[in-house]
């Protein structure tokens, strides 16, 4: 008779850290503040690839307001990224997004590993330390207009 070895997975997938990036209207990684249009990325690395399933969302602090980062893509993989696209009125010059340690919340999705272990929530808080990045949308105006006449 053969023996056949069964393995049981019972280890649900966690969060082991997340990033936060931006890009701009075209997508291209940006260091300068965001204006409507530009993106807020959020990277988060699983502990084990994790399928998505509907469309999670990650809570992101932009200037002491809570603001919703979409799951965009990553499933199937440990690096899961969500994205924020900047409003009209959106403004952060603490010079850094914030997000706490209850930040990634399922909505009508699922994340799960290969065995079907729902993934463990709790993420690491982020601080504005951890990026620089700040938002500025709102317009410049002109204060002053001086008419000089020579002769």
């Amino acid at each position: 008779a053969s023996a056949n070895a069964i393995t049981v997975d019972t280890v649900a997938p966690t969060v082991s850290s997340v990033a936060i990036s931006a890009t701009d209207s075209a997508d291209t990684v940006t260091t300068d503040p965001l204006i409507v249009g530009d993106k807020i990325l959020v990277t988060v690395t699983m502990s084990e690839e994790t399928t998505v399933t509907g469309t999670p969302t990650y809570a992101i602090d932009v200037g002491g307001v809570s603001k919703t980062a979409s799951y965009v893509s990553g499933s199937g993989s440990t690096a899961l990224v969500f994205s924020y696209t900047i409003a009209s009125g959106d403004t952060d010059s603490a010079d850094g997004i914030t997000a706490g340690t209850s930040a990634l919340a399922l909505g009508d999705g699922t994340l799960q590993d290969a065995a079907g272990n729902d993934a463990t929530l709790t993420t690491p808080a982020v601080a504005a330390s951890a990026n620089a990045i700040t938002v500025d949308t709102v317009a410049p105006t002109v204060s002053s207009v001086e008419i000089s006449i020579s002769a």
